[in-house]
């Protein structure tokens, strides 16, 4: 049954099928899917191994049509896409060309048959032929593939087609029984035998070859059974075929067979009992309409048998197949979680490092991670005022309102780095109402043209962090200002901790930055004089502080950043422009 299951749900995926020329990114997108495709099937294969089978609400099914009782996942399984409905299709052309063959080599050849069988050939051959020299020319013939995928990918279409070509083969089997010749057949009684039919004229059968319209004589009506029989194997060949309308089906071309052979057919089947046993009494033998009886009663159970276990084996594999999906998908929600969590904690490329080792299972609490950088510009911004604002009274809900006020201004610094010109800035950590960021520290970044491109970015980033906090000085009614020291240099890169790992930067650079902030005045960017120099070469206002204590350095000479390139650019414009005028007015 699982052998019938891989054929019915290979192409299960809602691929949409009007569709005209195949782009890349459709081609990637189907790599995707087919990526998709072996890990649901691994992941299934585990499943069934485990013997996980879903018990839920939504596996519970109806004993007598296998239907699911819940309503969405029904209608889920109903429009399921069938990409093996073209093999269908192929078996049951090749079941009339079979049928066919059988008629017209021992039975009769009709004008009946001849007229039959070209109908059938032309609906079931233009079906296959359009079935498949879609998917051999997808290129020259791309209306013909669309339409073939929309049948395949109809329900109700595939419904009409399926029950057309089986009613078509039920047909076909038959309806050249109205030819037999059966004006040598007499009803009633031998005067030596009491058989209910007898042929008259009890000449020895011999199988003719060549067309003769005026032999009609069925001499060999079992040929007509044993093609229903070959048409009812079609019921099973649509294997996704809706069970209930097999079951229909079955029932029907097994009752109305059954019918013909007792109440339409006796007579040619007892003729060919006599002739098949022509020294035996009627009555001390078994028919062939009996024994075909027998073959259609056994044939139709064995078809329900089949039908049945393909059908809980399809719905057990959608069961499988959508618990797996779901799972997987449940699986990448978490991983996009804690990859963004992790993202969160620690750089980009850091995070990156760290999800290879545990993907590759190589992980180790003792690992340590470390990387040095010959040019990156630190900054610590601090808050000053803010201690002194923070109380611990009824009024601001012991300290949690003031908590909530810092929460709003972190958060609206933390903004300031979502945008696309500060994606080097890295926030190191808050050590209270201080925050910490650092520029350059991407492997290959002090690689950048200027050479020190980072320390330039980072003061536009302080600039805005000053006009950030403004903003929220309206909305809070406050009179905060940012101190913020920066300096640049050589550091050290890592990441402290195991189970709540911490990425830090240390190095003579990051200790002067902090002093330059410790030493700073509120509302300016206190830069030392190395620092200066270069800023002042990337176009930037700097003025000198002059000689300032610090602490472990003794005296250093720092400077003041005024403005930075883009207003100092505006001043300049706006200067040239002014001076124009009073030329002009001059």
């Amino acid at each position: 049954s699982f052998s019938v299951m891989s054929l019915g749900l290979s192409g299960t995926s809602s691929r949409l099928p009007w569709h005209s020329a195949v782009s890349g990114d459709e081609i990637r997108m189907q790599g995707k899917a087919e990526l998709l495709d072996i890990e649901v099937t691994s992941r299934m294969a585990m499943s069934i191994d485990q013997g996980n089978i879903a018990s839920s609400e939504q596996a519970k099914r109806s004993k007598i049509t296998l239907r699911f009782k819940d309503k969405d996942m029904e209608e889920k399984y109903w429009n399921l896409a069938d990409d093996k409905f073209r093999s269908y299709i192929g078996c049951s052309f090749v079941l009339t060309i079979g049928i066919f063959a059988v008629e017209a080599i021992i039975l009769p050849r009709t004008f009946t048959l001849l007229c039959v069988f070209i109908v059938s050939l032309f609906l079931v051959g233009s079906l296959t032929f359009v079935m498949f020299l879609g998917k051999l020319l997808k290129q020259q013939c791309p209306g013909i593939e669309r339409f073939a995928l929309f049948v395949t990918h109809s329900p109700v279409l595939r419904l009409v087609v399926s029950v057309t070509v089986i009613a078509n083969l039920l047909v076909v089997s038959y309806v050249n029984r109205v030819e037999c010749d059966t004006t040598g057949l007499n009803r009633g009684f031998n005067s030596t035998e009491s058989c209910k039919c007898f042929r008259t004229n009890s000449s020895s059968v011999v199988l003719y070859v060549g067309v003769d319209p005026d032999r009609a004589t069925c001499d060999f009506p079992q040929y007509f059974s044993f093609c229903t029989l070959l048409a009812m194997i079609s019921i099973v060949v649509f294997i996704r075929l809706y069970f209930p309308v097999k079951m229909v089906l079955l029932l029907v071309a097994t009752l109305l067979y059954c019918s013909l052979l007792f109440f339409v057919n006796d007579c040619l089947f007892a003729a060919a009992d006599g002739l098949i046993y022509p020294d035996k009494k009627c009555g001390f033998y078994t028919g062939l309409a009996d024994l075909l009886v027998y073959f259609y009663v056994l044939f139709a159970i064995m078809i329900f048998v089949l039908a049945r276990q393909t059908e809980v084996a399809l719905r057990l594999d959608f069961l499988w197949e959508t618990q797996t999906i779901g799972e997987k998908e449940q699986m990448d929600i978490v991983e996009g979680v804690n990859a963004m969590l992790l993202q969160n904690m620690l750089p980009r490329h850091v995070a990156s490092h760290y999800t290879h080792l545990i993907q590759s299972g190589t992980i180790s609490d003792n690992d340590l991670y470390y990387q040095h950088y010959d040019s990156v510009a630190v900054m610590f911004a601090s808050i000053p005022g803010f201690s002194e604002f923070y109380s611990e009274d009824v009024i601001n809900k012991e300290g949690i309102e003031c908590l909530r006020l810092l929460n709003e201004i972190i958060t609206d610094f933390d903004e300031v780095l979502l945008r696309l010109k500060f994606s080097s800035v890295e926030k190191i950590k808050t050590i209270g109402s201080t925050y910490m960021a650092a520029s350059g520290l991407s492997p290959g970044a002090e690689g950048a043209a200027d050479g020190w491109h980072c320390l330039c970015v980072l003061v536009e980033f302080a600039f805005v962090l000053q006009s950030s906090l403004e903003q929220s000085n309206q909305h809070s009614f406050q009179n905060f200002s940012l101190r913020i020291g920066i300096n640049h240099g050589p550091v050290v890169a890592g990441v402290i901790g195991a189970r709540k790992p911490q990425y830090d930067i240390w190095g003579n650079a990051v200790n002067v930055a902090s002093r330059m902030e410790s030493t700073g005045t509120m509302g300016k960017i206190q830069v030392p004089s190395d620092t200066a120099v270069m800023l002042s070469l990337n176009g930037y206002e700097v003025e000198e502080r002059g000689l300032v204590k610090v602490k472990g350095k003794g005296e250093v000479l720092t400077s003041y950043v005024n403005c930075g390139r883009e207003l100092q650019s505006r001043r300049k414009t706006g200067s040239s422009a002014t001076a124009e005028k009073i030329q002009i007015a001059i």
